[in-house]
C-alpha cells in the first residue's frame, strides 16, 4: 500500500473553479479537447467556454458509455418539489463527449452518480409520471428529494405532485429497501 495518493494535475481550464480543498480524482480529453474532471463533489467538463460547465453529482441522471461516446443527462430545476425541500427537474440536453473505451475515469463518474442515488421508484401517472429519488449531496448533511418528471408529463395533472410527494415519505421510511435503487432504466 502506498503512503502517497496519486494526484492528477488539472488543466488550468479546470483548475480556476476548484474550491481550495478540492482534489481532481480523475481526467480525460475528448477526440475534440474538451476537457473533463471529476472531483469527490462534482463533474467539471470545459469545452472552450470561459468557465467550465460544473455538474454536482445529484445534478445527473444518467451516464451511458456506447461505442466509445460518453453520454451525461444532466438535470436542469423546474421548481422548488416536496414543500420547497426537494427539487422538481426534468432532462437537459444530452452532452456527449467522445473519449474511447471505459476507463477509471468512466468507472468513477457512473459510481458517484450512482452513489448519490439512495433510493428512487418510478410514479406511473396519466398524463404525468416520473422518478421520485431520494439522493445524497455530497458535502451537505441530509438528503434531496428529486421529482424527475417522464417526457412530456404534465405536473400539474391532479393529484400527481400530492402522490410523489407520498412517495416521497415511503422512500424516506423504507430507505434502500423501498423500490428501484441506483438505476433508473
Amino acid at each position: 500500500m502506498s503512503l502517497f495518493r496519486r494526484t492528477v494535475t488539472a488543466p488550468p481550464r479546470i483548475a480556476q473553479v476548484l474550491e481550495s480543498d478540492e482534489v481532481v480524482l480523475g481526467l480525460a480529453r475528448d477526440d475534440v479537447g474538451a476537457e473533463l474532471a471529476v472531483t469527490r463533489r462534482r463533474l467539471l467538463l470545459a469545452r472552450g467556454e470561459a468557465v467550465p460547465t460544473s455538474l454536482s453529482w445529484f445534478e445527473i441522471a444518467r451516464v451511458r458509455l456506447d461505442d466509445g461516446v460518453l453520454e451525461i443527462v444532466p438535470l436542469r430545476w423546474v421548481a422548488p418539489f416536496a414543500d420547497g425541500a426537494g427539487d422538481l427537474v426534468v432532462d437537459a440536453p444530452t452532452l456527449s463527449l467522445r473519449i474511447g473505451r471505459a476507463n477509471r475515469l468512466t468507472d468513477q463518474i457512473h459510481h458517484r452518480v450512482r452513489s448519490s442515488v439512495i433510493a428512487s421508484r418510478h410514479l406511473p401517472w396519466p398524463d404525468a409520471g416520473g422518478w421520485v429519488t431520494i439522493r445524497r449531496v455530497a458535502g451537505v448533511d441530509g438528503v434531496l428529494p428529486q421529482l424527475r418528471l417522464d417526457a412530456g408529463a404534465d405536473r400539474e395533472t391532479p393529484g400527481f405532485l400530492a402522490a410523489a410527494e407520498r412517495v416521497v415519505i415511503e422512500l424516506r421510511a423504507g430507505g434502500a429497501g423501498s423500490g428501484t435503487t441506483g438505476v433508473d432504466e
